[in-house]
């Protein structure tokens, strides 16, 4: 603000800005959840390849295959008669057991095929939900609806089902899931294989494996991936996103996330108002991304393949765009011109209306910084010749260039534009309504409290 203007309190805006939050939160959750929900549809019947069987969840196909559930062995069970072991419970049963809990508390994931019942037991199954039901009752198991003793293998994020496809040139062809030692080598439980057009519950281990032939697994995706990046005789159709939760992951994540938000406060608030800035927000980033690194979070090659390319050039065309509308004088130009061909007609709700509808403009093709750095002095001159207070002027346009939802130009609309799966469209359609909200609200808020 010019010399001599009084300065704003740190919370005398925070009415405008609630009013924009809960103006904004209500659309999204009403408007524009119902846009959303229309874009998913119309987009899941357009693209969304329709597999035979029904429906586009792959393993939709698999109708022996259901899960998972919980079981619990009783104190007092009688683990020497029936069939006892884990291959003999899913040959006989076709039940098949992923991991159990002993009495003590450690689990195994994929448990051994001669693993056997044993008192005090937990068991997490797969299997149709009729037979897993008799199997229960046959074997006097209690079946738990709600079990949090497998909550992170339940965790769709941490775990889930895999089609694991036998390549061409695999050396397991013409041998067993047996032979292999599939479930002690790679520590995955087979559920169903798909051989010669036919799936089997039973006997998998038996059958010799050939080219294409598709082993429904279960496991952690950690063991997926790793059996992924070592292992070249399969080929993976995942039904998750390629990063996995680990929980080992989670400290040196959290630390290494605090560490960076730490240092993005002392950037803002020791060496913000400094000639210099030793750690500058972009080193800050930089230090976590490394941080992660270092630690394991991530390896250098998930780094580069979580990058969104198409972000980094639309950003990469669109930095100089925006510098050069600026440094030409283009903006200014643009801006004078608006204001000049209202001339007399200008009022002080005009004023506001032209001068947030210039800030969401510009926002969209240079900086925030730069949109308000060239409309603050342009709109504190004319509040000043129609006698305004110049604060309004101030006020508008330094909330206003943050109005940037209609294209994917801001860094964080582009960030989230790839996961999101969005087009420039569903930008226009669903932020241009938000971007008229929040205008209307700016403006009716600032007039009501300043006017």
């Amino acid at each position: 603000l010019p010399a001599g203007m009084p300065k704003f309190g740190l919370l005398e805006l925070t009415p405008i800005g609630l009013a924009l939050v809960i103006g904004g939160l209500l659309y999204l959750v009403t408007g524009g959840k119902f846009l959303l929900s229309r874009l998913s549809a119309s987009r899941a019947t357009t693209s969304a390849p329709v597999l035979e069987g029904g429906g586009s969840d792959p393993f939709s196909s698999y109708q022996g295959v259901s899960g998972p559930y919980v079981l619990v062995v009783p104190e007092g069970y009688d683990s020497s008669s029936g069939l006892q072991t884990v291959v003999e419970i899913r040959r006989r049963r076709q039940v098949n057991i992923v991991a159990v809990i002993h009495s003590d508390g450690t689990r195994d994931d994929a448990p051994a095929p001669n693993t056997r019942l044993m008192a005090g037991m937990t068991l997490c199954t797969f299997g149709a939900a009729g037979r897993v039901r008799h199997f229960a009752r046959e074997y006097g198991l209690e079946l738990q609806e709600r079990s949090t003793l497998f909550r992170d293998l339940l965790n769709p994020a941490v775990a889930g089902e895999v089609e694991i496809v036998v390549s061409p040139r695999s050396s397991f062809i013409g041998r067993t899931i047996k032979e292999i030692r599939f479930r002690e080598n790679f520590g995955l439980s087979p559920l169903a294989l798909h051989h010669d057009g036919v799936t089997f519950y039973l006997e998998l281990a038996d059958r010799p494996l050939r080219s294409g032939d598709v082993i429904l697994a279960f496991g952690t995706w950690e063991r997926v991936h790793a059996l992924r990046e070592y292992h070249q005789n399969f080929i993976f159709v995942c039904p998750s996103e390629e990063e996995c939760e680990t929980p080992r992951k989670m400290k040196p994540a959290l630390i290494c996330f605090l560490s960076t938000l730490g240092l993005m406060l002392i950037s803002s608030f020791v060496f913000q108002g400094r000639a210099y800035n030793p750690i500058p927000l972009s080193v800050c980033l930089m230090a976590g991304a490394v941080g992660m690194i270092v630690t394991g979070v991530v390896s250098v090659g998930e780094a580069y393949r979580a990058v969104d390319w198409r972000t980094v050039f639309l950003l990469g065309g669109l930095i100089p765009l925006g510098m050069a509308v600026d440094q030409t004088g283009t903006a200014e130009w643009i801006a004078r011109g608006i204001v000049t061909g209202l001339g007399s007609s200008m009022t002080p709700l005009l004023l506001l209306i032209v001068l947030a509808t210039l800030s969401c403009a510009f926002t969209l093709v240079i900086s925030n910084v730069g949109a308000c750095t060239l409309l603050v002095p342009l709109g504190i001159s004319i509040a000043t010749r129609i006698g305004v207070d110049p604060r309004v002027a101030a006020i508008v346009v330094g909330l206003g260039v943050s109005n940037s939802f209609i294209l994917p130009t801001h860094q964080v609309n582009a960030l989230y534009m790839g996961p999101g799966e969005y087009r420039t469209k569903d930008y226009v359609k669903i932020g241009g309504i938000l971007s008229v909200i929040y205008m209307v609200i700016l403006v009716a808020m600032t007039y009501w409290f300043y006017l």
